[in-house]
């Protein structure tokens, strides 16, 4: 008896689990996202949809999927946080200039593919896997 009370407990606090993970994301429609990243969107790659919204409960943050995986947060204001374009470049007029002067001059020929405002400053990593750190007035603090 002892055994089938553990086993239901087991259950319950899966099952429990499992609707609590269920709860940290809501699939909304498009209408839900800020017009400014809407507009940010159609703007930057206007070759792609959004094939998906999520608003993240935990960071009150919104997860919009493109239809070629493209994956970009953007702020309840409509401000992008963090685009991660996989092995594509991230669309050169997004990324602030100082950073993509570094780039070039110390990494000729390549691009940014994922970049992320963080609160030091910005996380940028290029395709060969390299990341590279920014502080806010886009000096480099170093790279891993």
């Amino acid at each position: 008896m002892k055994t089938v009370k553990t086993i239901i407990a087991v259950i319950a606090c899966l099952m429990a689990f499992m609707l609590k993970g269920n709860a940290a994301t809501n699939k909304l429609p498009i209408n839900s996202l800020p017009v400014k990243a809407i507009s940010f969107v159609q703007q930057n790659f206007p070759n792609r949809q959004i094939a998906s919204i999520e608003k993240e409960m935990t960071d009150d943050c919104f997860e919009v999927s493109l239809n070629d995986g493209t994956q970009i947060d953007f702020d309840n204001n409509g401000n992008w946080d963090a685009i991660d374009c996989h092995s594509d470049a991230v669309p050169a007029n997004v990324v602030p200039a100082a950073i993509m002067k570094i780039v070039d001059d110390n990494f000729p020929g390549t691009s940014v593919v994922e970049i992320d405002k963080e609160d030091y400053g910005y996380e940028v990593e290029l395709p060969c896997g390299v990341f590279l750190h920014f502080n806010h007035q886009y000096k480099l603090l170093g790279f891993e």
